[in-house]
């Protein structure tokens, strides 16, 4: 619930907000790597590169095979297209910025 609600954030154009609920995720469940990609992803968006690249180190540790297109977030071929597109121009780049395995 906790990370959804930080995509959901970050799908609305709440980075602050996003960062927040994965925040809250990564407490909740710090060996859920889903969180710490969410919170690195998040603070890229809000333009925070130093904590941002933090944040995935800390992803790596915990999953050093992680990919982002390998996990829920990512879109399939039945997903709207708008969604395709948000994660194209959204999520893709701040995972780059944060230095997130695609």
């Amino acid at each position: 619930f906790l990370n959804g609600m930080g995509l959901a954030r970050l799908v609305l154009g709440q980075p602050e907000a996003a960062v927040e609920w994965f925040m809250q995720g990564r407490a909740s469940n710090p060996n859920l790597a889903r969180a710490h990609a969410g919170l690195a992803i998040a603070l890229a968006s809000k333009g925070d590169v130093a904590a941002a690249r933090l944040a995935t180190a800390g992803l790596l540790r915990l999953a050093p095979d992680f990919r982002l297109s390998e996990t829920i977030d990512a879109p399939f071929a039945s997903s709207p297209s708008r969604y395709r597109q948000l994660y194209e121009e959204l999520m893709v780049p701040a995972a780059k910025t944060a230095g997130v395995p695609l």
